[in-house]
């Protein structure tokens, strides 16, 4: 019975038009650290009552994963979207606000002593069973940007996205 339930986990998306996360704004020494979330039900049942919680960037020394989680909750609306994800299909969420980020800090960032995240969560019920049970799913990415130097000769590279280790359940 379990197995028939919707289960909804997130996909990190690039912004468009430029794919990556970590955008330099021009004649400034900051960088824009922006991306949306998609939403997908990989379960054979619809979900309903989904409730999208807002994408949620925020960044920290690398070594204190701890305080992370902790310290930004999921941020829910105030009332149910009354939307529906039907099986093997998807919706979107976008970030509240992107983050910024100066020379200084991108360059701690490149080198590995900050760590970018992207966190968020959903909860939604089942359309057919049982009515009154309520799922929640949570996640937590972990944003790597390549330099903003390119590599002369070498392969095209893009920013990565990490599933963290910790921070994805399914309730």
């Amino acid at each position: 019975q379990n197995q028939q339930r919707p289960y909804l986990w997130a996909v990190p998306r690039f912004k468009e038009p430029a794919p990556g996360i970590f955008r330099k704004i021009i004649g400034t020494d900051r960088a824009e650290i922006d991306m949306d979330v998609e939403i997908r039900n990989g379960g054979p049942s619809p979900a309903v009552n989904v409730l999208i919680s807002v994408p949620t960037i925020t960044m920290s020394p690398t070594r204190l994963w701890d305080g992370v989680l902790k310290d930004n909750p999921p941020m829910y609306g105030t009332k149910d979207q009354g939307s529906i994800v039907g099986p093997n299909s998807s919706t979107g969420a976008k970030t509240g606000f992107p983050q910024y980020a100066d020379e200084h800090l991108m360059e701690s960032i490149y080198g590995g002593g900050w760590t970018v995240y992207l966190l968020g969560a959903v909860k939604y019920s089942d359309l057919y069973e049982p009515k009154n049970q309520k799922y929640e799913t949570t996640y937590c990415f972990m944003l790597k940007p390549v330099p903003l130097m390119p590599n002369p000769g070498g392969p095209v590279e893009y920013d990565t996205v990490l599933t963290c280790p910790f921070g994805n359940t399914f309730k």
